[in-house]
């Protein structure tokens, strides 16, 4: 079965473009011979979503915490005072979810923002909002190691070696392509 075919039931298929779109598009395609599972991006971003709807369930059922409450919570416990805007820019969560998860916080007093006419009002951790965290974390961590540990030592530093060689190449590539200057038409 070839990478943009639907298969019935088949959960593996995300990408649902007609075969001869994809021809008319891309005629030096070989459709046949590509899998989408093939990419590595496609295998990360899986697996990411498969650990991440774990974690997702296992804060709701334990914790009544949703994902990016979660996330909040976990960058206040991490790095102590912030702002909304702050959170916004370290979760990726744009102003009015940050703000929806923020309330919902504070109504469960896990959260204080400070008394301030300063229009960037510092938010932190309550101290069961810090209990909550470091349960969670806890939590969190367990869920992990289960795992990892289905990987040998070996298979773990390598896994971490390789993530991180990904990362930083991909960084240095970002950052080469910023201070390249601007072509000119």
């Amino acid at each position: 079965m070839g990478l943009f075919e639907r298969k019935s039931g088949n959960t593996d298929v995300v990408w649902d473009l007609p075969p001869k779109l994809i021809q008319a598009l891309a005629p030096d395609l070989d459709i046949g011979s590509l899998r989408l599972l093939d990419f590595v991006t496609i295998r990360i971003d899986r697996l990411a979503g498969l650990m991440n709807q774990q974690t997702r369930q296992m804060l709701s059922e334990r914790f009544d915490l949703s994902f990016i409450e979660w996330q909040c919570l976990a960058f206040l416990g991490e790095r102590g005072d912030l702002t909304a805007a702050e959170i916004c820019r370290l979760t990726g969560y744009d102003k009015a979810q940050v703000s929806h998860a923020l309330r919902d916080l504070a109504k469960r007093k896990l959260i204080h923002r400070a008394t301030t006419t300063a229009k960037a009002v510092p938010i932190e951790l309550t101290t069961d909002g810090r209990d909550l965290f470091k349960r969670c974390v806890t939590a969190r961590r367990r869920l992990e190691r289960a795992h990892l540990e289905r990987l040998s030592p070996e298979q773990r530093v390598a896994l971490y070696e390789a993530l991180t060689i990904l990362a930083r190449s991909l960084v240095d590539e970002s950052t080469e392509r910023h201070k390249q200057p601007a072509k000119r038409a």
